[in-house]
């Protein structure tokens, strides 16, 4: 008697293997959410360095006011008020600026500092955020 090798109605392991659909998801997950983390990481330090900005920005209106109530302020104390209401700011370093515009009773007061950018996978980057104002060297009240 002689036996026939009939073939097998089974897809060899290959074709089952790329057939199989079920972990697709999960790869393509794990390959996306890097990018996904980085970009709400970003988000976030991007939010930061705004309101580091907007804190600055409603400072130096601070002080804008008070050299508007005393046009007496000297440079001296507009840098201790500056640093006074900048307080707890991770002991960022304050360059600040005061310069009179010339001809005219106007003076230009500016503050900036260093701040650092933290992205996963990416290089620490430093950028310098500043802020200027205006603010008359007379007192309207004088």
């Amino acid at each position: 008697m002689m036996r026939v090798k009939v073939p097998s109605r089974r897809p060899n392991a290959f074709r089952a293997l790329a057939g199989d659909r079920s972990g697709v998801a999960s790869i393509e997950f794990a390959l996306v959410i890097g990018l996904i983390i980085m970009g709400i990481v970003g988000t976030v330090q991007f939010g930061r360095a705004l309101a580091a900005h907007n804190e600055m920005s409603h400072a130096l209106s601070r002080v804008v006011r008070v050299v508007n109530l005393n046009a007496a302020t000297t440079p001296e104390v507009i840098t201790d008020l500056l640093e006074q209401y900048l307080d707890g700011h991770d002991d960022r370093e304050l360059d600040v600026g005061i310069t009179e515009i010339a001809g005219t009773n106007f003076m230009e007061i500016s503050v900036e500092f260093p701040f650092t950018v933290s992205i996963p996978l990416m290089e620490d980057t430093d950028v310098t955020l500043r802020v200027a104002t205006r603010a008359p060297m007379v007192s309207p009240t004088q």
